[in-house]
């Protein structure tokens, strides 16, 4: 495939301050310091990270439900990433959710996410993106950028509806444990 840009290796340790191993010249994007930030503990899990750009005509980033290529996706533990993503430390929280979805959540850990947001359909799905486990990358974005000082945050889900400091709390608190298994 070619990828222009780099190969990042990615290392999530069980802490939020998990290394990111990056093979490639210095002066890219600080993934490593935003991993740090974190505000959750982050599961060991190893990820590669792969550079390159969505105008590119071979990135595997081709949502069948939009009309332009995503600038960031995810396939198994391998997240391909487009530098010029929009807000890249919240997107790059979300695509690490959907690592951590298939590494970790149980089917009893989708079925409770799904009923305490009152979410139908299946979990994820090639034809759109409002699915619940999108909602799910989308909290555990949040989760890793505010963790559980939510007093004045609200997290918007895929469908528009938004999940206020009460609900958030409580999100991230099973965030936080579904993620230490």
């Amino acid at each position: 495939m070619a990828l222009l840009g780099f190969l990042f290796a990615l290392l999530i340790a069980n802490q939020a301050s998990a290394q990111i191993l990056i093979e490639a010249p210095e002066g890219g994007m600080p993934y490593q310091e935003w991993i740090d930030a974190a505000q959750l503990p982050t599961p060991d899990r190893t990820i590669r990270l792969i550079e390159g750009s969505s105008a590119d005509p071979d990135w595997p980033c081709q949502p069948v439900y939009e009309p332009e290529p995503a600038k960031a996706c995810v396939d198994e533990a391998t997240i391909y990433w487009d530098p010029a993503v929009p807000e890249p430390r919240w997107t790059l929280y979300h695509e690490l959710g959907h690592v951590v979805d298939p590494a970790i959540l149980t089917a009893a850990d989708r079925e409770w996410f799904m009923d305490f947001l009152r979410l139908e359909g299946p979990w994820l799905s090639p034809l759109t993106h409002d699915t619940p486990g999108e909602n799910f990358a989308d909290v555990f974005a949040y989760c890793m950028r505010f963790g559980l000082r939510v007093r004045y945050t609200q997290m918007e889900l895929e469908d528009g509806r938004y999940i206020y400091p009460r609900k958030h709390y409580r999100l991230c608190k099973w965030v936080r444990e579904a993620t230490r298994s």
